[in-house]
């Protein structure tokens, strides 16, 4: 663990802080308000979408504009070993997108068989900027969980990779990852409503012939409860690709939840701090987590699905979804007044960053996140960065190379909580 100024250890215990805020168990939300919220999301957020009312066909037109859309890269990038990645490598990158043409495409379904990446092009090279290997690949996206439902757009040239439609995104994945399914498989696993939740890390669902590693925030269909096990559906793959059932047990414990967890303040810091001092991973590269993931994933377990990326999950809409919007020209006093109305648990956002809030000792404001890090002021007055790149504690006090503090930074608080919900 990475030292911050003013955490002391402490600070580094999620009960610490539910003691300290006096949180109870008291429900944010109802089943109701989570299913409003999700099919709103799914119709107003551009990068959320509803996949059992998905059009059964796209023209080309529209899947070759996506493609291209992504694709952003006119700088200079480098590989792994520092080099310039050369015209020749971009040029034939894009002509393996095999951008489709005139006409429509039929489209095909499909499970993820492992947690898999999620690219902006279909390539399995990585692209950074100078100097920043092996960190911060510019073609990777996201990640996926293992057994999620994804829909096929198209194919790039060589056959590898898929172009595909998530619940909260769209990219490219490796074919090798993907069983094909019908589209009555695919809809029943979308209505399935017994889900065994993976709470903690390092769990593993036992088959017949192996252990499979299932990731934090993972989910499986539940087919039976067992005295000591839970015995869960796990996703195959025959020789041609296509999905083939199985099964795995999941010991009972505290790694995984009959369904998602109680939409409590206490089970968001608690899943929060099972990450603690988890290594920042950019586009969830090597199996980690970025900013915006992380909350995303400790929100999942509490059964919501939030968009994958900070900048969606900022400005999220609907009744219950609380906000406040921070006004650059606020003083910090003003800041400090706003955030008495922030409670643990709540999302707070940056430019191109997203925050846990924990909530305050003294005259300083704490969160939880991932982060790369801040900087320290000098007895000369000039600003020293030091590197943190993992999910840790810190005030919001601490310093940005840019001279401004956290909070001076912040632009809006996010909380979801509906007055009607039950405990």
């Amino acid at each position: 663990m990475v030292r911050i100024p003013h955490v002391d250890e402490a600070m580094l215990e999620a009960e610490y802080w539910i003691k300290h805020q006096g949180l109870t168990d008291q429900r944010l939300f109802t089943d109701e308000d989570r299913k409003r919220w999700h099919d709103q999301w799914s119709r107003e957020v551009p990068t959320c979408v509803d996949l059992s009312t998905f059009p059964e066909q796209l023209t080309n037109h529209q899947i070759a504009s996506w493609i291209a859309d992504d694709d952003h890269f006119s700088d200079v990038y480098y590989d792994l070993n520092n080099q310039p990645l050369e015209p020749t490598f971009w040029r034939k990158v894009r002509e393996n997108c095999n951008k489709p043409e005139i006409g429509v495409t039929i489209c095909a379904y499909a499970f993820t068989i492992c947690r898999t990446a999620m690219r902006t092009l279909p390539t399995v090279v990585s692209a950074f900027k100078e100097g920043q290997a092996p960190r911060f690949d510019r073609l990777q996206e996201t990640a996926i969980h293992m057994f999620e439902p994804v829909i096929i757009l198209h194919r790039s040239r060589d056959g590898l990779f898929a172009y595909v439609q998530a619940q909260n995104y769209r990219g490219w994945v490796q074919n090798a990852h993907l069983a094909r399914t019908d589209r009555d498989t695919f809809s029943r696993h979308l209505k399935e409503t017994s889900w065994v939740y993976v709470i903690g890390t390092n769990v593993e669902a036992v088959s017949s012939d192996r252990s499979v590693p299932i990731e934090y925030a993972g989910r499986l269909p539940l087919i039976a409860t067992q005295s000591e096990n839970l015995l869960v559906a796990l996703p195959g793959q025959a020789q041609d690709g296509t999905y083939v059932a199985g099964q795995g047990r999941l010991e009972r414990g505290a790694g995984v939840s009959v369904g998602a967890l109680p939409c409590t303040r206490p089970n968001i810091l608690r899943q929060a701090f099972r990450l603690l001092g988890e290594p920042y991973g950019w586009g969830d590269e090597y199996g980690l987590h970025d900013c915006s993931s992380f909350v995303m994933d400790v929100y999942r377990t509490i059964g919501l699905n939030l968009p994958r990326n900070a900048g969606e999950q900022e400005y999220l809409p609907g009744a219950g979804v609380a906000k406040t919007v921070y006004l650059r020209a606020w003083t910090a006093s003003e800041r400090y007044a706003a955030l008495s109305h922030c409670q643990p648990g709540d999302l707070i956002y940056m430019p191109g960053h997203t925050m846990i809030y924990l909530g305050e000792i003294g005259d300083r404001r704490y969160v939880i996140h991932d982060f790369s890090g801040y900087a320290q002021l000098t007895e000369d007055g000039t600003l020293h960065a030091v590197s943190v790149l993992q999910v840790g504690v810190s005030p919001l006090e601490l310093y940005l190379m840019s001279g401004a503090t956290y909070l001076e930074a912040l632009t809006t608080t996010l909380s979801f909580h509906t007055t009607v919900a039950r405990s």
